[in-house]
């Protein structure tokens, strides 16, 4: 949603009338942030850096953002504020820093780096003695692991919502992976690229919906006429 009014009303709406909803990227259900999520979870992490193949904040760099809300803030470590660095957020490159509290309160920061090239990988530092591990997106071998590999999972996770009902993630982590890209926008385009806070982002305050990088594209003109 480009505001946090909106995606509450989304919510709200799916609640009131007991429906199931699913807000996915094919970079939060796969094996490798799967594997990343159950490792992360429990331990105390010293700070981790990412990477995600990117052309435009919206489209693409959302999946990164939902890796590491996958992987790093549902095993424990919600997002606190987001920087957003680029010259221009619908090209890369671009670094954007998350600040996340664990559940004791702890501070520690992690990086994504927007880039044009490759999946997404995320390699995490945990404290203590264990050393830090990579957990690397990758496309399957030829058919048909080249799609089971990456993008059929959502569609499992869809099916398995359809048939039982069964949300792969709850109503709270949805709002809370919106926030966090509300926050990233909000960095970039109105605090020079400073951190933001989650808690900052007015209700009401609307992302661009137009990209630079696709002028031909009418994909916001046929949802504005369909939707209003």
């Amino acid at each position: 949603a480009s505001s946090l009014a909106k995606s509450r009303q989304m919510v709200e709406t799916a609640r009131k009338h007991g429906a199931t909803i699913l807000v996915p990227s094919a970079f939060e259900h796969n094996d490798a942030i799967a594997s990343a999520k159950a490792w992360a979870a429990g331990k105390k992490i010293n700070c981790y850096h990412a990477t995600n193949s990117f052309d435009d904040y919206p489209t693409h760099g959302i999946h990164g953002v939902y890796l590491i809300c996958r992987a790093i803030a549902e095993a424990g470590n919600p997002v606190v504020s987001v920087s957003y660095r680029t010259d221009k957020w619908h090209r890369a490159p671009g670094v954007m820093t998350f600040e996340h509290r664990d559940e004791d309160g702890r501070q520690f920061f992690g990086s994504l780096h927007q880039i044009n090239s490759g999946l997404g990988a995320i390699r995490i530092h945990p404290q203590g003695d264990d050393p830090p591990r990579n957990f690397e997106i990758r496309g399957g071998t030829g058919a048909p692991y080249n799609q089971t590999e990456l993008w059929a999972p959502t569609i499992w996770a869809f099916q398995r919502m359809a048939l039982h009902g069964e949300m792969p993630q709850t109503f709270e982590q949805i709002l809370h992976k919106n926030r966090v890209f509300l926050a990233g926008w909000r960095s970039v385009l109105t605090a020079d690229g400073n951190p933001v806070r989650l808690e900052d982002v007015p209700d009401d305050w609307e992302t661009p919906v137009e990209l630079p990088s696709r002028p031909d594209d009418e994909t916001v003109a046929l949802l504005r006429k369909k939707f209003g």
